[in-house]
């Protein structure tokens, strides 16, 4: 199943037409396209020109400022600079990253960068768990470094949705009620967790491309923020445990604790983090109409993750 956007109706109209109009940005005139369907947020597309093979991504209306943009890029390139497999971006005509291109009398912001060959919807494998997990904790040390960089005043003060579903009629008494707890959670963080920029949503679906058995490249940082470290690990230890197993999400946060350990304040708020991804991941699910044959899933995990953290000598 194709995943839906959020909005469809800000998305970039795609058809060769308006491809060869914001391609000329980078002077590429003679291409063949494929309109790619990871995430929820953007308009993607796979351009071949020639034997160059590119990703082009149009940012949806509405969805980030320029200077976001410019930030999340700059970040890729600094990650890039430190060893950790990001696509290379390319400039256009202008000497800039981001390009601005007029279409349909809007204004949109596009970014091209090169096509990393692989897998993006990868089953966890021992081998992957340990490098993803080496390279989280690579990621956070040089988010921190980055943000020595580009200091931000921004705590999170808590852990709560900003968007979430309806609990309609429609749905079953038990998930009403479902919805209507992932409307009111919140959790207050302390602001003495470690912070840094992170990628906030690092896991093998559809934002890591793996090619024999082994991590090729990582992208898609539109959700890039300051933001507690912890939050990022307990994102990604969810959809191992999800998509996986308990045993592995173990095994994750010991290769991650081989190379920084959690503080005491991470330790104790890791386990919430994890039910407020379960939470978050679940709302973009009922608000895009997608896999809802997985919800008892959800409510499952609900249950099931205060309980997995008890288990406290595993960590």
């Amino acid at each position: 199943m194709e995943p839906k956007k959020l909005h469809p109706d800000r998305q970039y109209p795609v058809s060769r037409e308006t491809l060869t109009r914001v391609l000329a940005h980078y002077e590429i005139h003679k291409f063949s396209f494929e309109q790619l369907h990871n995430g929820i947020a953007n308009t993607t597309v796979r351009i071949e020109s020639g034997s160059s093979s590119y990703v082009l991504r149009v940012y949806r209306q509405m969805r980030k400022v320029d200077a976001d943009i410019a930030l999340e890029l700059e970040f890729q390139d600094f990650l890039r600079e430190r060893g950790i497999p990001i696509p290379v971006i390319f400039k256009n005509t202008k000497g800039e990253e981001l390009t601005l291109h007029r279409e349909g009398g809007l204004m949109w912001q596009a970014v091209l960068m090169s096509f990393v060959d692989g897998t993006t919807r990868t089953p966890y494998t021992p081998e992957l768990i340990s490098e993803l997990a080496q390279l989280q904790v690579q990621m956070h040390h040089s988010g921190m470094e980055f943000a020595s960089k580009h200091p931000s005043t921004a705590h999170w003060n808590d852990l709560h949705l900003a968007h979430t579903p309806s609990a309609s009629s429609t749905y079953e008494s038990e998930v009403r009620a479902f919805i209507e707890r992932l409307r009111s959670f919140r959790y207050p963080l302390e602001e003495e967790l470690p912070y840094g920029y992170n990628h906030l949503d690092l896991d093998l679906y559809g934002n890591i491309a793996i090619k024999n058995n082994r991590i090729s490249g990582i992208f898609d940082f539109d959700d890039l923020e300051y933001s507690p470290l912890i939050v990022c690990l307990g994102n990604t230890l969810w959809d191992v445990l999800f998509d996986h197993s308990e045993a592995f999400m173990w095994k994750y946060l010991a290769d991650y604790q081989d190379r920084r350990k959690l503080t005491a304040n991470e330790r104790e708020v890791l386990p919430t983090v994890v039910q407020f991804r379960n939470y978050a991941v679940a709302s973009d699910c009922f608000l895009v109409g997608k896999h809802l044959s997985e919800v008892p899933k959800f409510m499952e995990f609900e249950e099931k993750i205060p309980e997995i953290f008890e288990c406290a000598q595993k960590w």
